[in-house]
């Protein structure tokens, strides 16, 4: 099926805000909208992936499309959001069922609550989908009308990314989802701007969440791995007349203080989906060593980071740099690895020795 374009003009004197893979983390959305000061002056594009993973999927679709009515909000298909096509057309049953048992947070859960419908295991999709299109009809109209691609004056959304330039040749499943677009070799004569991979899944060599802008391609990818990374962040991207760039993000994790300063290290690598490869060499009840292969680099990583893809032990959460701080700076505290912890600095994960550290804020 061919990809859903929406081409529209906006004013280049409004803010234009991109945020995407909200996973049904209200709570962390409405923070980001207050913390950029969103008003109804600025033009708000969710690039996807507004369901799924997150605590209130239904109630951060509700919310979005009660501001899409006063504001200007433009919203795009993403993969995960794909789950209403399956309440609506899925008939296998066995199917669905093994979907919400291995995917405790999802909408058909929260619809079903609402309707007061068992969800367990004799639950069958069939039996209840004309009640659910019925009473969720608003949703489901919203969805089926949903794009795929935003084109403007200059920029161009999707939440995945595009195969061709010309936009019409793009096929609708892989806007919504092509895993290694951030490092394919296909460039653009307008920014893209697109969610769907973590940007910190590209990143070899230190770990980093923010927004990463690929000038020479003109990418720019925003999915700072809020909900699917457990010291992920939703990003908001920025432009401002068209070619001003900035970001502010947010995330739940609490704080500590440094006791002293620390200089980074050099040769540091950071385990990414791509490059994530592991030998397991040792393992407690909380920490895993392990040998980076391509890489030939041991180093510690926690042991629910470490998963089998493919028939391979993989670890796509792991680090040994040494993140640079001052005495008296205040990082983001995400949990202990061994002798250290792993922390966040502006979006940075990083290694610091525990003593290094007041962890009581």
């Amino acid at each position: 099926m061919k990809a859903k374009i929406l081409q529209i003009e906006v004013n280049e004197n409004k803010r234009i805000i991109a945020i995407s893979d909200i996973h049904g983390n209200l709570q962390r959305l409405k923070t980001l909208l207050k913390k950029i000061n969103y008003s109804h002056n600025d033009i708000l594009f969710i690039v996807g992936d507004t369901l799924e993973k997150g605590l209130y999927s239904l109630k951060t679709l509700r919310y979005l499309l009660e501001l899409s009515k006063t504001n200007e909000v433009y919203m795009l298909c993403g993969n995960c959001d794909t789950i209403l096509d399956d309440i609506q057309n899925n008939d296998d049953d066995a199917q669905m069922l093994e979907y919400i048992t291995h995917r405790k947070n999802n909408i058909i859960h929260d619809m079903c609550n609402e309707l007061s419908i068992t969800v367990d295991e004799n639950f069958k999709l069939s039996s209840v989908r004309d009640k659910l299109i019925s009473h969720f009809a608003e949703i489901f109209d919203w969805y089926n009308n949903l794009p795929h691609i935003i084109e403007t004056q200059k920029f161009i959304f999707a939440h995945a990314g595009l195969t061709s330039k010309k936009l019409d040749e793009n096929q609708f499943f892989t806007t919504v989802k092509n895993d290694d677009f951030l490092v394919q070799d296909i460039a653009f004569d307008k920014y893209v701007v697109v969610g769907h991979m973590p940007v910190i899944n590209t990143c070899d060599v230190v770990g980093c969440h923010n927004p990463k802008i690929d000038e020479k391609r003109k990418v720019i990818g925003i999915d700072g791995g809020n909900v699917i990374k457990s010291n992920g962040q939703l990003n908001a991207f920025i432009i401002e007349n068209f070619e001003k760039f900035s970001f502010e993000s947010v995330d739940e994790l609490p704080h500590c203080i440094t006791k002293s300063s620390q200089q980074s290290n050099e040769d540091s690598i950071n385990l990414t989906w791509f490059d994530g490869d592991i030998e397991l060499l040792s393992q407690d009840d909380r920490y895993s060593l392990c040998r980076h292969i391509s890489s030939n680099t041991e180093l510690y990583v926690s042991n629910e980071s470490v998963w089998v893809r493919k028939g391979k032990q993989q670890c796509n959460n792991g680090t040994n740099y040494r993140i640079e701080v001052k005495k008296g700076e205040k990082l983001s505290y995400i949990q202990d690895i061994g002798n250290d912890c792993l922390v966040k600095k502006d979006g940075v994960i990083g290694l610091i020795s525990k003593n290094m550290i007041d962890i009581s804020l």
